[in-house]
């Protein structure tokens, strides 16, 4: 049994994963990638959402790790996760002393002594008395009203990461957010797919990018702010579609510390580049790259 199902047995309430609408959600502090449905019915193919869904997560895990802008936003995420384990585990050696030494206890139990009783059995009452324990503490702390396992025994962790969210969305020099590009990105990508799934490899190379540009429109269209302001913002800045030279852009915005400040300089020295298409004005870029107004670091 899961301690997300233990949780909300002890709480009486059902566990929380991820709301209805939402497919799927990478969590880049430790790679993981949450599908909202059953492998079976991902395994069989269940339709073009959830494919485009999985395929913005998967971006996300790709400026994740090919980033210095993901990579360092992560490892934030990640410190702080850590930090509040480790607090977690000090908590419990005081409040929970006794469950904790029988728990370390029958970990250490010997072979001969679990063939005859069910040890196993035993671990998970004292989980269920560990998780119970944690639960009638929550009340006094931050938990923001969720009732998993991780509000109970990890107090401040949600206020922390709203910390770091919080930064995420501060508007930088030019008006974007660091997660406007993001997310803005993760679109162009997930529109990229699908558009030479539609129509062949061939749209992604075609020199005006008018077809390519319809695909990113479409694909933003029924999103939020969050999501769409990046092309709305490129389409406002230049003439003439910006789809092929969007991802390039971005992808050497993440490189510096505040991409939003970034990525519209660079997507104009881009379209400046003499390269004869765009991942040729990247690649040349990339090796001339200077401090950019706002920017901050270079991150790599």
């Amino acid at each position: 049994m899961s301690d997300a199902i233990l949780d909300g047995l002890s709480l009486g309430a059902q566990p929380q994963f991820l709301p209805p609408d939402i497919l799927a959600q990478y969590e880049a502090a430790f790679g993981v990638m949450v599908v909202n449905g059953d492998s079976g019915a991902f395994m069989a193919g269940s339709g073009r959402e959830m494919i485009e869904a999985v395929n913005h997560e998967t971006y996300h895990h790709l400026q994740t790790v090919c980033t210095g802008y993901g990579l360092t936003r992560a490892e934030a995420i990640r410190r702080v996760v850590v930090e509040r384990v480790n607090a977690a585990a000090l908590r419990d050696l005081r409040d929970n002393p006794g469950w904790l030494a029988v728990r370390h206890l029958l970990g250490w139990a010997p072979g001969f002594l679990r063939r005859r009783i069910d040890i196993g059995r035993l671990e998970r009452v004292v989980d269920v008395a560990l998780v119970n324990n944690r639960a009638i503490a929550r009340a006094s702390r931050d938990t923001r009203g969720d009732p998993s396992l991780a509000a109970a025994a990890l107090p401040g962790l949600f206020a922390a990461l709203d910390g770091i969210r919080a930064d995420l969305w501060e508007p930088r020099q030019g008006g974007l957010a660091d997660g406007h590009v993001v997310e803005g990105a993760a679109v162009a990508f997930t529109a990229a797919v699908t558009a030479a799934a539609l129509e062949g490899p061939a749209v992604l190379l075609a020199e005006d990018g008018a077809r390519l540009e319809a695909h990113f429109v479409a694909a933003n269209a029924p999103l939020g702010a969050e999501y769409s302001t990046l092309l709305t913002a490129a389409q406002a800045r230049c003439d003439g579609p910006v789809a092929p030279w969007l991802l390039p852009a971005t992808a050497l915005a993440m490189r510096y510390a505040h991409p939003g400040a970034a990525v519209l300089p660079l997507l104009d020295r881009l379209r400046a580049e003499p390269a004869v298409d765009a991942l040729s004005a990247a690649q040349a870029l990339a090796y001339s790259l200077t401090g950019l107004p706002g920017a901050g670091d270079w991150l790599g």
